[in-house]
């Protein structure tokens, strides 16, 4: 039993990052758009081109409507800019111990407590990962037009932070996997995302929350390594 919920919690960490956490489709044309809009999708173009490395401590909630149930992890986030396109890094510390990595169109769940690896090849997956991972951070602004309606829905606080608030709405409904809308509450002064919500038409909703955000700091290669020491690796059937 405790092996199952192990399971489905990493499983949804990993569609956490896939969903909601990757490299956009080329920028759209230009639309016309309002003009507050433009100015901060221009903002989001400018960070997402000088930003090449980030770290930031990560809480995800994520909320289970059909059983009221509310499950809270916490962890670590590292992104690089690699040679042959992102690569994300994510370290779950609480209630227990995963590390979940993407590179080279390739996912790699690991559990240390049972010291398995679960290897998937997402390249048959690549336009979801292509629409949905990086919108926190190093996606761009204009690029988001070509696969969502986009709103800009306020200025509120968050966590005593101001904010810019965007509200995506996936343009072809039929291939969101049931996502109705994304929230995100991007920081003004560093143009990445204090908070992601990502929502389910069934009332699920995944909330990831950003703090401790650092840009460009120096990254250790070593936390973007497919390599799991004494672990036993398991290729689940794509």
């Amino acid at each position: 039993m405790a092996s199952g919920r192990a399971n489905t919690t990493a499983a949804r960490w990993a569609l956490a990052v896939l969903a909601a956490v990757c490299l956009l489709p080329p920028a759209a044309r230009a639309a016309a758009i309002p003009s507050a809009l433009s100015r901060v999708l221009d903002h989001l173009d400018q960070a997402a081109a000088r930003l090449h490395h980030l770290s930031a401590a990560v809480v995800s909630t994520k909320y289970t409507a059909i059983v009221a149930d509310t499950s809270v992890e916490r962890g670590m986030i590292y992104y690089r800019r690699g040679k042959h396109g992102p690569q994300i890094a994510l370290d779950i510390r609480t209630p227990a111990r995963r590390e979940f990595l993407y590179r080279d169109q390739t996912g790699w769940l690991y559990q240390p407590g049972i010291h398995q690896v679960q290897e998937f090849d997402l390249r048959t997956h690549h336009a979801a990962v292509q629409r949905y991972l990086l919108l926190s951070f190093g996606g761009g602004g204009h690029a988001l037009l070509r696969s969502f309606d986009v709103r800009l829905a306020g200025r509120p606080n968050l966590r005593g932070q101001a904010t810019v608030e965007l509200v995506l709405t996936p343009k072809n409904l039929a291939d969101a996997d049931g996502i109705t809308s994304i929230e995100l509450w991007y920081s003004p002064q560093l143009w990445v995302a204090l908070r992601q919500q990502v929502n389910q038409v069934s009332g699920d909703y995944q909330r990831l929350d950003y703090s401790r955000i650092r840009i460009n700091p120096h990254l250790s290669g070593h936390l973007f390594s497919p390599h799991f020491h004494g672990a036993t690796i398991i290729r689940p059937q794509q």
